[in-house]
């Protein structure tokens, strides 16, 4: 999928009245090589394309379900206060519509193109677009969405009115912090909760452990590739809280007009993906000898559950950045193996490590390093805490000499930020 084209689809819908030659281009030139994508993954691998061209279609026509409401809405009001093509607003609203179309009817001819056996799709997807269609269609509004236009809250304060998490409090969310906190905290409470119990069982069946971490992990993939919809914020903004507020909001402004139970429903399978993804990365991050001390004393399977699970989630955070750039020099081992007990010392005591050691000299970009502790840092600590935040940039700057001339403040300012694909970058590392 073109998160990339899509995001910026979604976006489009929360800055209709804002349409100008600028985001035009942009999105032109974003559609261009949104179709290219498609097709070299096409010429590639013939299978793989057609799942993936498919994909993209359908999601590009659940997006036009949103957007060409609000489209058609924009140009009906125009037209009622005398616009025409000759303003710019108009012309301009309609050339965005021109886009989308001629991106469609891109996508549907590759798809006639290279897989003509697959007429029936190709006609259920035209039919589909049909339907909703302004370049074919009158500009009336479909009666079921006038309500909605014709609301004159916010769309953000009608998101949040339909949005009840719990059946037994009448009580709505003021604000949308508000809501993705409280979702944040209760996905990490159900993901510490179930961190807990397999903990548990582990102390009690010691032998077991190997087969209860396979199954465990076989449900929690399962359960997680089973959550279907078209309207689910990618896995990487959901392990990044910031990102995901600022994903969640985009969501909440276009999606505000469909109903009470389908939004919160949304909420709660949000709520449970971001459980899941705590628990696949904790037991991706679990090395089964951390158990092999445990016996039958409470006390010691309560320092393992608070400890142990600490010390496997960093090294698996920070294994990035164990292997080779570019072909660049390794960090040692044992530079490697410090950088982890500072970092669980630092989680643990609140406190840089007092021992003075010498800078590090990693041969990988600022951008990546401080990308990969910000998402260590995400899948720590849910919630928020500018303190902690604070002290994790001070102790990036105190281990690596890439951060000597790069201003606490700017580590701050861009740590959520990566200006590529960091999942592709991590398959390029060398161990």
């Amino acid at each position: 999928m073109n998160h990339d084209f899509i995001i910026a689809a979604r976006r489009l819908q929360r800055s209709i009245d804002e349409i100008n030659d600028t985001l035009l281009n942009s999105l032109q030139q974003m559609g261009i090589d949104y179709q290219k994508e498609i097709e070299q993954a096409i010429l590639k691998n013939h299978e793989t394309g057609r799942v993936y061209l498919i994909s993209n279609i359908e999601e590009l026509l659940d997006q036009l379900r949103f957007l060409n409401p609000k489209l058609r809405h924009k140009l009906l009001k125009l037209q009622n206060e005398g616009f025409d093509d000759y303003d710019a607003s108009y012309s301009k609203t309609k050339d965005m519509v021109y886009l989308f179309d001629e991106l469609l009817s891109s996508l549907l001819t590759l798809m006639i193109r290279y897989f003509p056996a697959d007429k029936e799709r190709y006609n259920e997807f035209k039919e589909r677009y049909l339907k909703m269609d302004i370049t074919q269609n009158s500009l009336e509004v479909d009666p079921s969405l006038q309500r909605y236009f014709e609301d004159s809250r916010s769309n953000l304060e009608i998101f949040l009115s339909k949005i009840i998490l719990n059946p037994k409090s009448s009580s709505r969310f003021k604000t949308l912090e508000e809501l993705t906190d409280s979702m944040l905290k209760h996905s990490n409470y159900e993901y510490e909760k179930y961190r807990n119990s397999l903990i548990d069982e582990i102390s009690t069946f010691p032998s077991l452990k190997a087969q209860i971490l396979e199954r465990e992990m076989q449900q929690s993939s399962k359960d997680f590739n089973s959550i279907v919809d078209n309207n689910l914020i990618i896995d990487s903004v959901l392990k990044d809280p910031e990102r995901f507020q600022v994903e969640f909001l985009n969501l909440a402004e276009i999606l505000c007009h469909l109903d009470s139970e389908y939004l919160t429903g949304l909420c709660r399978t949000t709520i449970k993906r971001i459980s899941l993804l705590h628990r696949i990365a904790f037991l991706k991050a679990y090395d089964e000898t951390l158990f092999n001390s445990i016996d039958d004393n409470r006390s010691l399977v309560d320092s393992v559950s608070s400890n142990v699970p600490l010390l496997a989630t960093v090294t698996q955070g920070l294994r990035p950045l164990s292997g080779s750039w570019n072909g660049n020099t390794k960090i040692k081992t044992d530079e490697f193996e410090k950088l982890v007990e500072d970092l669980v010392y630092l989680c643990e005591k609140g406190k840089l490590p007092t021992d003075r050691v010498q800078m590090i000299d990693l041969r990988f970009p600022v951008t990546f390093i401080r990308k990969t502790f910000q998402l260590l840092y995400s899948n720590l600590y849910p919630g928020r805490n500018a303190d902690r935040r604070r002290l994790w940039i001070n102790f990036i700057h105190l281990r690596f000499k890439q951060f000597a001339n790069t201003a606490e403040d700017t580590t701050s300012r861009k740590f959520n930020e990566y200006g590529s694909d960091y999942d592709k970058d991590c398959e390029r590392i060398k161990y």
